[in-house]
């Protein structure tokens, strides 16, 4: 089921709406270069690979996300 919220805008100049889109751990890596090939860029993946926000040539955003805390590190 598809889950949605409103919030308030803190900053005018950030886009209006995004989208948070969450996938499987696995394949976070291939949806974010999905995004690029289709000409999106990333705006900041400090946090990747469990949220990496992305925007396409209009400067809205959207938010690649992947629960990562079942994840086991290498």
């Amino acid at each position: 089921m598809p889950n949605l919220w409103f919030g308030d805008v803190q900053d005018e100049a950030a886009s209006r709406w995004h989208v948070e889109v969450y996938v499987a751990p696995e394949v976070v890596e291939q949806r974010v270069a999905a995004a690029l090939a289709a000409g999106g860029t990333v705006v900041d993946d400090s946090a990747a690979p469990g949220l990496t926000v992305i925007a396409d040539q209009d400067g809205n955003r959207g938010v690649i996300c992947a629960d990562t805390s079942s994840a086991q590190e290498a």
